[in-house]
């Protein structure tokens, strides 16, 4: 999973490489461009930056009557996208990129007949999303150079989720907000920072069984037991890089 990681930061990483290289070498003829205030967010934009993963409730498990949760260590969330100005200070951006959080603890309450138990270990795994994003972005100039932007996404996630040597994927309904500021550096080249808070619905993994405590528990489930995990929240904090061509 980690080296399958490497690689798709790569080929990220080298397209926005290849951009930057291409709005550095293109000369026109044409009029000056308007100032990035009027075209606000529009081009090829890479955000990279720290990804803040909430826990993962188990809504499903081997006791009726559990209460557990995966929790997760600071992760990175790489965004790939290209925005569209469709209206004056509206973008449309189409985005997808990578979120990844290395599991820190399973945590579990339950209740048996010698009253309520808690248990909590390491957990050795990780969480790769892959979110494909629709975004609506409205943008406030505050001069001809800086800007700052607010705006919704939705869309649709696959999820890999590997404990304790296990894999498998889930997908997902996915939802975010986002705030942002940007900076014009260049005609062709803005800078800037953002927030997003992005939701994920239910989702259920593939998973027998999970080893801790020289135990193996076995996930709720007939045929093919699964984790059954409630809604989730991941927060990002990012570095924005926009090419406009």
């Amino acid at each position: 999973m980690k080296k399958h990681l490497r690689n798709i930061i790569c080929v990220y990483g080298i397209v926005g490489l290849g951009c930057a290289l291409q709005a550095g070498t293109v000369t026109t003829t044409s009029a000056p461009l308007a100032p990035s205030a009027s075209n606000p967010s529009g081009g090829l934009y890479l955000n990279a930056g720290v990804s803040f993963q909430g826990d993962f409730d188990v809504s499903s498990y081997y006791y009726d009557n559990s209460s557990s949760a995966f929790s997760f260590t600071p992760g990175i969330r790489v965004d790939l996208g290209y925005g569209f100005n469709f209206a004056q200070n509206f973008t449309l951006q189409l985005e997808t990129g990578i979120i990844y959080n290395a599991l820190d603890t399973f945590n579990e309450s339950y209740t048996n007949y010698y009253g309520q138990v808690h248990h909590s270990a390491n957990a050795d795994g990780e969480l790769l999303q892959i979110p494909f994003f629709a975004n609506l972005l409205y943008n406030i100039p505050i001069n001809p150079d800086f800007k700052v932007y607010f705006g919704v996404g939705a869309g649709v996630s696959v999820s890999f989720l590997t404990t304790w040597g296990e894999t498998s994927s889930a997908a997902a309904f996915i939802c975010q907000g986002i705030v942002g500021t940007s900076y014009k550096v260049s005609d062709s080249i803005d800078i800037g920072l953002a927030y997003k808070i992005m939701g994920t619905s239910s989702q259920s993994f593939d998973q027998s069984y999970l080893t801790y405590n020289g135990y193996n528990w076995v996930v709720a489930g007939s045929t093919t037991p699964t984790w059954e995990f409630d809604s989730s929240i991941n927060q990002s904090i990012l570095a924005t890089l926009t090419f406009k061509f």
